[in-house]
């Protein structure tokens, strides 16, 4: 299929985003009160997929947080999810209205179905014995007389069944939000913003003297430190930075032509505040480390809307410089603070241990790879007896080496495929939405959020949470271009 001409459909992001403003000509006609701005619309006008969209993006960070050693929310999840899409299914298309699906999205979401599903396949006795680091594997078989049975890649087909599962939900989600348009993408950023600072909220009944620990969703949890809808303090400070960077590309991000209202600006900025105290709050190092990077992400967001104020550009982001160092001063007094600071001065660091035995396991399974999900079995069978203890291994702590682990060569071809398509899809995204500050805001927004947790993915595991994985899925569909043209409820 080849690609439309992006210059040619910018015509249509304008209409889409301004269908409801009139032209300047016009405008110069018309007496009476100013014109409403797109960015304002009543929140009962929203069509229904965008709100099933944000609907599924919300039970999945509130119930999607807690990860391997919580998977009791899973299955509800992937249940609310599924009567979700059911029923944007039963609508019909004159009663809900949305775009076509960009024929990117299939691009970027098939590569790891198709490779999840290839790892379940059954293979003849003449491949899979030979595969590598499947020796223990021959030898059991072979002692019960089931040699010759026809077996999968994967060392634990139930356990990568599991895990495809859990991969349709933030695929759902990104083909939900792709077919929406741009302001049908912002209800879903300002819906995530929302749901950040709902976290803060919850994380602060946690650190407080009214139940404390007692209000963690998870019975293994980071106790002790803001942690929210997760189970995990890291998992808990990538939510709130793409909170950040949703509620700039929602409040943020508009040129010096549109009013942003006079309240818009002092909330946003609020909120951003918020929402790093929270990430400080959440202990995660990476986290906090990252929070300069998301700051740069902030400004490229909202360059367009301070650029044609030369003038006043550099006293703001001198203002905002020294109130985030009289701020960084006057927290560091506080002894929960202190207790943050601390972490970063550790002796030890057991990621180095779990990096090792990782990289053994690897070379045993590779290229084949031992299936998607199985990182514990194989873990198991490659840690060194110096460093077993009473504590479960379920992750590597380094997404990168875990990812190569399960899927092997296959899973570096899919994901050079998937990138390949995201940058094709935010590129013809970028160029469409030319002259428009708002579109080119959710793209930044996606581009950001993938950025920094793959950067977080070097030394933690970020999305193999659903929550995170549903957001990072939410941005993979603003980079992609926005949908014009009315269709069926479901392409």
């Amino acid at each position: 299929m080849t690609p439309p001409d992006p210059d040619a459909e910018t015509g249509g992001v304008a209409r889409a985003l301004d269908n409801s403003r009139p032209s300047r000509s016009r405008r110069r006609r018309r007496t009476g009160s100013a014109p409403v701005p797109a960015s304002r619309w009543r929140f009962d006008s929203v069509p229904r997929p965008t709100l099933i969209a944000l609907a599924m993006v919300i039970a999945a960070v509130a119930l999607g947080g807690g990860g391997t050693s919580n998977p009791q929310t899973e299955i509800p999840l992937e249940v609310t999810i599924a009567l979700l899409l059911a029923l944007a299914l039963a609508m019909p298309s004159s009663a809900a209205p949305a775009g076509r699906v960009p024929a990117m999205v299939w691009w970027i979401a098939l590569p790891g179905v198709l490779l999840a599903l290839g790892q379940l396949v059954p293979l003849p006795p003449a491949i899979w014995r030979n595969l590598p680091g499947r020796d223990a594997e021959r030898a059991a078989l072979d002692l019960i007389g089931a040699g010759g049975a026809w077996m999968p890649l994967s060392i634990a087909p139930a356990t990568t069944f599991s895990a495809l599962l859990a991969l349709l939900v933030p695929l759902v989600v990104l083909v939900m939000v792709a077919r929406l348009d741009a302001r049908g993408r912002a209800v879903v950023l300002a819906g995530v913003a929302l749901a950040a600072l709902v976290s803060i909220v919850l994380g602060a009944l946690q650190l407080s003297q009214l139940g404390g620990a007692s209000w963690a969703l998870y019975p293994f949890s980071n106790l002790g430190w803001l942690i929210g809808f997760q189970a995990n303090r890291n998992a808990e400070a990538d939510i709130l930075q793409i909170g950040m960077l949703a509620a700039s590309a929602t409040g943020l991000a508009h040129d010096n032509h549109q009013d942003p209202g006079a309240l818009r600006l002092p909330l946003v900025l609020g909120a951003l505040v918020v929402l790093a105290i929270g990430v400080l709050m959440s202990g995660s190092r990476a986290g906090i480390a990252l929070t300069a990077m998301t700051a740069v992400w902030i400004l490229a967001i909202a360059w367009p809307g301070l650029v044609r104020k030369v003038r006043h550009l550099w006293w703001w982001l001198a203002g905002v410089t020294l109130g985030l160092l009289a701020a960084a001063v006057a927290l560091t007094r506080f002894a929960a603070i202190q207790t943050v600071i601390d972490r970063f001065g550790t002796d030890t660091e057991g990621r180095w241990d779990f990096w090792i035995d990782t990289v053994y396991a690897l070379r045993k399974a590779w290229p084949a790879g031992t299936g998607i999900g199985t990182f514990s079995i194989a873990y198991e069978a490659a840690e060194r007896l110096e460093t077993v203890s009473d504590l479960f291994p379920y992750r590597a702590h380094n997404d990168w080496l875990e990812w190569t682990l399960e899927s092997g060569a296959a899973g570096w071809l899919a994901g050079v495929l998937m990138l390949a398509a995201l940058a094709w899809s935010a590129r013809l995204a970028w160029r469409r939405g030319a002259g428009h500050p708002v579109v080119r805001g959710q793209v930044l927004f996606g581009i950001a959020v993938l950025v920094n947790e793959s950067l977080h993915a070097a030394v933690d595991f970020p999305m193999r949470a659903m929550s995170l994985a549903t957001l990072v899925a939410v941005a993979m569909a603003m980079m992609t271009p926005v949908s014009t043209e009315p269709d069926a409820p479901c392409a």
